[in-house]
C-alpha cells in the first residue's frame, strides 16, 4: 500500500486524502504503472487510507512500491505542509569569508537569526521560465525559492541559472 499515486488525466502526484474512492481516482503507480483503487472509505472508523494496486481475477501482482513512491510521497507532502503552514524552521545562517592578509581573519556575523520563517504567501511549482522551483514563498514583496530535496538536490544547471537570475533559494533536507 502506497499514500501517492500519478493522477494519469493531469500528470500530476496525488495524495490518497485528495483522491477520489475506488477506480474514480485515476491514478497509477508510480513504481510500476499499473492502475491504483483508492481505499478511502469503509465500516470502520478507525481505518487508514491508502492506494492499492487493482488486480484482475486470477491476475498476480508483485510490485512493492519501491523508493520512487516513499521519495516522492515524503517530497510531495513537505511541500503541501509548508503551502497550508506557510512556514518553516530555518537555522542560523552565519556568514565567514576569508581574508587575503595572513594571520588575518574576518569576524563571522549572523545573517539570518534561526527560527520559524513565516511567509505571506506560497506558490507550488510555478514556471519560471527556465526553471520550477517546488515553491515559491514571499515575505513583505520578497522573493524566496523553496527546493525540497529527498534524495536529490539542485543540480549545477539550476544552481547557475539562479545565480544568473539573482533568486534566493532554500532548499531544505
Amino acid at each position: 500500500n502506497t499514500s501517492i499515486g500519478l493522477h494519469k488525466p493531469s500528470g500530476r502526484y496525488l495524495l490518497i486524502e485528495e483522491a477520489r474512492s475506488g477506480l474514480d481516482c485515476h491514478c497509477a503507480c508510480l513504481d510500476c504503472g499499473k492502475p491504483l483503487v483508492a481505499v478511502t472509505k469503509r465500516s470502520n472508523t478507525d481505518h487508514s487510507i491508502y492506494f492499492k494496486h487493482h488486480v484482475s481475477p486470477g491476475e498476480k501482482h508483485s510490485c512493492t512500491f519501491s523508493g520512487v513512491s516513499k521519495e516522492s510521497e515524503m517530497h510531495l507532502r513537505l511541500k503541501k505542509e509548508i503551502s497550508k503552514s506557510k512556514q518553516i524552521s530555518v537555522p542560523e545562517i552565519l556568514i565567514t569569508k576569508s581574508c587575503p592578509y595572513p594571520d588575518y581573519k574576518y569576524k563571522q556575523f549572523v545573517a539570518r537569526r534561526g527560527g520559524v520563517m513565516r511567509f505571506d504567501s506560497v506558490i507550488e511549482e510555478y514556471s519560471l521560465g527556465q526553471y520550477t522551483p517546488d515553491l515559491i514563498c514571499e515575505i513583505n514583496g520578497f522573493r524566496i525559492l523553496v527546493e525540497v530535496k529527498v534524495t536529490h538536490g539542485v543540480d549545477a544547471i539550476k544552481l547557475a541559472r539562479l545565480k544568473s537570475n539573482k533568486e534566493f533559494c532554500l532548499e531544505l533536507y
